[in-house]
């Protein structure tokens, strides 16, 4: 819509918009489209007549748009992402003659950019995991895939630039919630070696990436419902219990005692949550998931779609 609508304006590439239109100047059908930047659609019958003429030519000219289901092009998918696009531009025109809106538009577009990118680093990471699982027998219980939910997947935040081996390398920190046991922690470890041995003998594209440990996210995170109580750290649930007591009843609703019993083999992988010394009164759990990584995503995150 963005681009239709930049076509219909006869906007050259990052070329600014336009002035805004006189309400109630005449515009011919074989002008460029103008909008009076100040009104919306429902306040200003020119841009009314702007959206119809639009919605309509873009209607008209689907085909242009493969990527696009056919479904989409109907009237009320389209009123709908015409209003949010115009939305954007009256705060683009705007930011053009405002020095303190563009900042904080500029400011708000690289926030929205790097949480898109966080998740899009997330959704590897997850897709990872997942198929590492499926080449690993013992962890063919379905209990297993309940931990690869995106919600139990760490962050992964820029952590500056090095230079190893005469290469500059981008070092990611990466940042989990703090409600993950040692066991669950130790659970995406041995995913994540599997990966990294199979990737390793792939021939690599573009820098390299350094994974680093960093601490627990910030703030409070609970762990999404089905989660089994292995996955969930005990130190965590007694100082919930302690802290926020209001809370309880609701981790009862997202925690699941699972009956099936593992496989002897990733028992001793795992090892034992009896084992696990995660109690409030303990000392806290060993770093079981730091790690480094030369895996190359560059060519994995170009395929994916923005």
């Amino acid at each position: 819509m963005r681009i239709h609508i930049r076509k219909m304006m006869r906007l050259k590439r990052d070329e600014d918009l336009p002035e805004s239109h006189f309400e109630g100047a005449p515009l011919l059908a074989d002008q460029p489209v103008r909008f009076v930047w100040l009104k919306t659609p429902k306040q200003s019958a020119h841009n009314a007549a702007m959206k119809r003429r639009v919605v309509n030519d873009i209607k008209a000219n689907h085909s242009a748009y493969k990527q696009v289901p056919e479904k989409d092009f109907n009237k009320k998918t389209l009123d709908s992402v015409f209003d949010q696009v115009f939305t954007t531009l009256r705060q683009k025109h705007k930011a053009q003659s405002d020095a303190t809106t563009a900042t904080r538009l500029k400011r708000k577009e690289n926030h929205k950019a790097l949480r898109a990118r966080r998740l899009q680093r997330k959704k590897a990471k997850l897709g990872n995991r997942v198929d590492a699982r499926n080449k690993l027998d013992a962890f063919a219980q379905p209990v297993f895939e309940s931990a690869l939910h995106q919600d139990c997947m760490s962050s992964e935040e820029s952590d500056g630039e090095y230079v190893e081996n005469g290469d500059r390398v981008q070092a990611l920190q990466t940042r989990g919630p703090s409600w993950r046991s040692a066991r669950l922690l130790r659970y995406y470890g041995v995913l994540d070696a599997h990966d990294r041995v199979e990737k390793s003998v792939k021939p690599k594209r573009g820098a390299a990436r350094v994974r680093r440990e960093g601490p627990p996210k910030d703030g409070l995170f609970l762990p999404p419902k089905g989660v089994a109580r292995w996955m969930v750290s005990r130190r965590w649930l007694q100082e919930i219990e302690t802290t926020r007591p209001d809370l309880v009843e609701v981790l009862r609703g997202l925690i699941v005692d699972v009956a099936e019993p593992e496989s002897e083999i990733a028992h001793v992988m795992l090892g034992s949550e009896e084992s696990e010394d995660e109690t409030a009164d303990g000392p806290p759990p060993p770093d079981v998931y730091a790690h480094v990584t030369d895996t190359s995503y560059s060519l994995q995150n170009a395929l994916q779609p923005v």
